[in-house]
């Protein structure tokens, strides 16, 4: 059987904005095992990453890129693009390095409280992108609408 390349790219994106969304109340506290909690935080910040290289930088010309698979995509829609960029560079120190903590400044540490927001940012990038999908009649634009409809549900349930 033959798989469609395109699917498989659809597919890593969708699982990584389900990833940014779902772990972050394993990255700190609850009934985890330490060593858990740090892998989750760590798939976090590298998968924020992963859909932020995708969406507004240039991965490496062996990775797939929003522009590669939508032409048109016109990234200058995502009001948030330096914010998302200066998070890019976050994730990146912290999986790549040992960071001091920033008291007094939240959004620079890592703590969960910190992280649904970086979240949200990248689900408003995403759907930017699946509007233009939309826009398009792209084959996977359900697929990607879908996946952030359920990312913002899971938002919307971790604010109660």
């Amino acid at each position: 059987m033959d798989v469609d390349p395109e699917s498989e790219v659809f597919s890593r994106l969708c699982n990584s904005v389900m990833l940014v969304t779902t772990l972050i109340p394993h990255t700190a506290g609850g009934d985890l095992p330490k060593e858990v909690q740090i892998a989750c935080m760590e798939c976090w910040a590298f998968n924020l990453r992963l859909l932020v290289e995708f969406l507004l930088l240039k991965p490496p010309s062996n990775c797939a890129s929003a522009s590669d698979l939508l032409e048109t995509w016109d990234m200058s829609v995502v009001g948030c693009q330096e914010m998302l960029k200066a998070d890019y560079g976050w994730a990146s120190q912290f999986v790549a390095h040992i960071a001091q903590p920033k008291p007094g400044e939240l959004e620079r540490n890592v703590h969960p409280r910190a992280l649904k927001p970086k979240a949200e940012l990248m689900v408003d990038a995403v759907a930017c992108f699946a509007e233009q999908l939309e826009e398009a009649e792209h084959a996977y634009a359900g697929i990607v609408r879908e996946c952030v409809d359920e990312a913002r549900r899971t938002l919307d349930a971790k604010s109660n």
